[in-house]
């Protein structure tokens, strides 16, 4: 395997007197490379205009909910097992969202003899 580190190159030059080759990469290769990293570019800006847009609550709990996806994609795209501790805090993580979603709507009794601070 070839690592880019200019020190290894240059000491890779100095034991060999050669110049390590560098593999050529099939077009198809460089185009799948850009093609990604445009989407994961374009995934940012909305993600960052999302953000501008939006309640700083909503915001926050959205940010939040990348988190059982990603242990979705963990479990099922990669292979990896999910152990329970972290299904644990998937599950808090879920309930603080649906606190946070749910709480601004509950409304609480208030009578003339409660303090402002405890309503």
């Amino acid at each position: 395997t070839l690592a880019l580190n200019p020190s290894l190159l240059l000491g890779q030059y100095l034991l060999l007197k050669e110049m390590p080759r560098i593999p050529l990469t099939a077009p198809r290769e460089v185009g799948l490379i850009l093609l990604a990293s445009a989407c994961s570019f374009l995934a940012r800006v909305m993600d960052t205009n999302g953000f501008q847009l939006a309640e700083p609550g909503k915001a926050a709990m959205f940010r939040c909910l990348e988190v059982p996806f990603a242990f979705l994609l963990q479990n099922y795209a990669a292979g990896d097992i999910v152990n329970s501790r972290e299904i644990w805090g998937t599950a808090a993580i879920l309930a603080a969202c649906i606190l946070g979603i749910v709480g601004p709507s509950i409304t609480l009794p208030v009578d003339e003899h409660t303090p402002l601070c405890c309503a």
